[in-house]
């Protein structure tokens, strides 16, 4: 595993008190610090209560929510973000929410 920028493997994990259930069982945290670069996992729009809500709209906005609250822990915000790759099926059938949900965020 490649390591910091300044030649040391040091790495820092970032799990929200939410994803602690998760981490647990899987040992993959929310967010990974490098050097100044977050690496940011894979987010699903479940509720605190680890609820997936029926409506689709409320997942979207709920898994923006969910990556909100990791950059939170990390110390950054949304300004901070690069890059983002989202995926999310059925989406011609359901871009006008999709894309609320995420300019909402």
């Amino acid at each position: 595993m490649p390591g910091r920028e300044d030649g040391s493997s040091e790495r820092e994990a970032f799990i929200p008190s939410a994803w602690r259930p998760f981490y647990e069982a899987s040992r993959i945290p929310a967010a990974v610090r490098a050097g100044q670069t977050l690496y940011v996992t894979g987010h699903s729009g479940e509720t605190a209560e680890g609820v997936f809500p029926d409506d689709v709209e409320a997942q979207v906005r709920g898994t923006f929510r969910n990556i909100a609250l990791t950059l939170a822990e990390a110390g950054v915000d949304w300004a901070h973000v690069v890059e983002l790759t989202s995926y999310t099926s059925g989406c011609v059938a359901r871009s006008p929410c999709c894309s609320r949900s995420q300019r909402s965020s």
